[in-house]
């Protein structure tokens, strides 16, 4: 029973100590603290599930955007601005060297004009140079596979001709190179305006863009800075000058003198301005009254215009037939040609039985020979003999062939 009593006391005592704890400060902080961070863990996981939910639907919006930049983005690049990435790179690269001004075009050119001053001076001295039979026996064995070797200056003679020494002499070389370089580059812009203006002349753009580099680089040699003119102005004549040349030379398959081509050029452009004054396409006399050539002239000229065609050109709806399809053939078929061959075998056998006088009277009267038949005064001519002659041995020739008819009796009946 104490034992029992003493229990109920102390289970008693337990639950009034956890009665008083309620009210005791340091359990109520502890018990405040966790708590506090009881809820606060789950605030946190609640606002770490939104965030990942906020970044979740961000990286998706951003992917359905992306998608759509990158479809927008595949459908400007389907509409290039020119028809090859060769073309759009070079343009990309000159786009970017900046241009020069006046001042520069002025330094630059006169270092250009040094340079090629300094080019000139070494091509006379090249041509004064006398080449001993030595000199160019040993030439032909150094270089045996070389047929254009040639003796050059050496820099000490060029500078002692130039007046200055061989490092002032290199020195302007490499001014002048770099100068010459920087103009071109400067400029390629200007090119490429005026090879757009020349498409579609059967030669591709780059071909024209080439061309017309090369002419620049001609106008840089040519251009003098203390004239007062930009070098733009200046170098656009040579550009032109250098496409138009190329399109006379290499747009046609069968290749125009230069001066026929400039001939049907300005007959081109009469043709536009008539046609526009008029209202009407213009004759050849309308044409050759402004050009002042004859109308027989003006349609030569446009008959040489004409472009060849390929007889491998198909055409049709089904484009599935070629034009030499579709054009007859004006010879003679194989079997033609034989029969012709044959009975050509066959006359000149009958001929044969004749005198060589009859024979040449028969070959002259009917060209069998050249395809031109003479009359009988022209033939005695040429015989030396007499017009009622030359009628005679006609008469006495055909009068033996009509009697050897038989033997060409087949081919006529064939021919009927």
């Amino acid at each position: 029973m104490v034992s029992t009593s003493k229990a109920r006391i102390d289970n008693q005592g337990a639950d009034k100590g956890q009665g008083f704890e309620m009210f005791q400060p340091k359990s109520n902080l502890k018990t405040s603290a966790t708590g506090s961070k009881a809820a606060s863990a789950k605030d946190v996981s609640v606002e770490e599930k939104m965030v990942e939910n906020k970044e979740t639907i961000k990286t998706a919006t951003t992917k359905t955007e992306t998608k759509a930049a990158t479809k927008k983005t595949s459908k400007r690049k389907a509409k290039p601005l020119y028809t090859t990435d060769a073309v759009r790179a070079y343009l990309h690269e000159i786009g970017r060297v900046p241009l020069l001004t006046h001042e520069d075009e002025i330094v630059l050119g006169k270092q250009v004009q040094k340079l090629m001053a300094l080019l000139e001076i070494k091509t006379s001295l090249e041509a004064q140079i006398p080449v001993a039979e030595e000199t160019t026996e040993e030439i032909a064995k150094e270089t045996a596979a070389d047929s254009t070797a040639v003796v050059e200056v050496s820099d000490k003679d060029w500078a002692e001709a130039a007046g200055m020494t061989e490092a002032e002499l290199n020195k302007a070389l490499r001014r002048g190179q770099r100068a010459k370089r920087k103009m071109i580059e400067a400029n390629l812009r200007l090119v490429v305006a005026v090879a757009k203006k020349y498409q579609k002349r059967n030669l591709e753009f780059l071909d024209l863009i080439q061309e017309g580099t090369l002419g620049l680089e001609r106008g840089v040699e040519k251009f003098d800075p203390m004239k007062g003119y930009k070098f733009s102005t200046y170098a656009y004549w040579w550009i032109r000058q250098a496409i138009t040349r190329a399109i006379a030379q290499q747009a046609r398959t069968i290749r125009l003198p230069i001066h026929i081509t400039e001939k049907l050029n300005k007959i081109k452009r009469v043709q536009r301005e008539l046609s526009q004054a008029l209202g009407r396409s213009p004759n050849a006399a309308e044409i050759g009254m402004e050009l002042e050539l004859e109308p027989k002239q003006v349609r030569e000229y446009l008959s040489i215009a004409r472009q060849p065609i390929s007889l491998d050109v198909r055409i049709g709806e089904n484009q599935d037939t070629e034009l030499r399809d579709l054009l007859e053939d004006e010879g003679a078929s194989p079997e033609d040609y034989t029969v012709q061959q044959s009975l050509r075998q066959d006359i000149f056998r009958m001929l044969s039985e004749l005198t060589p006088q009859q024979q040449e009277v028969v070959n002259l009267r009917f060209g069998l020979d050249d395809g031109t038949p003479l009359s009988l005064a022209k033939v005695g001519q040429r015989m030396g003999i007499s017009r009622e002659r030359v009628r005679q041995l006609e008469q006495q020739a055909l009068k033996h062939l009509r009697r050897r008819k038989s033997s060409v009796n087949g081919y006529l009946e064939a021919a009927s």
